[in-house]
């Protein structure tokens, strides 16, 4: 089902390597459609003539350990910074020394540049 989906290398592709054009067929109407059938318990894709079912047999994608360990580090990064922020509503004077904070790291940063 899936020849390729990027050369980015945040992606993996495992199964059997089925024919690009397996599931859709190119300038079909509503090709490529997907649903869930609560009949069958699968996911089926509207090929342009029918609906194909996608089993267990086919190429997945997933990501490698290392997306998912920055998806990990992002969702905690996320997490601390909405905990900061609630944080400063509540006192006024973290939000005043994070503005000092950001104003000095800007200025650091710029003198590094023009020293660069």
């Amino acid at each position: 089902m899936i020849k390729s989906v990027n050369s980015s290398g945040r992606y993996i592709q495992t199964g059997s390597g089925i024919p690009m054009g397996h599931y859709f067929s190119p300038g079909a109407q509503g090709a490529g459609q997907m649903r869930f059938n609560t009949n069958s318990n699968n996911i089926e894709v509207w090929d342009g003539v029918a609906w194909k079912e996608i089993s267990n047999n086919y190429a997945s994608v997933g990501l490698t350990s290392e997306a998912e360990s920055l998806l990990d580090w992002a969702r905690t990064k996320r997490d601390e910074d909405m905990r900061f922020k609630n944080l400063m509503e509540s006192h006024p004077g973290l939000k005043d020394l994070k503005e000092k904070l950001d104003l000095m790291t800007l200025l650091v940063s710029k003198e590094q540049s023009t020293q660069d």
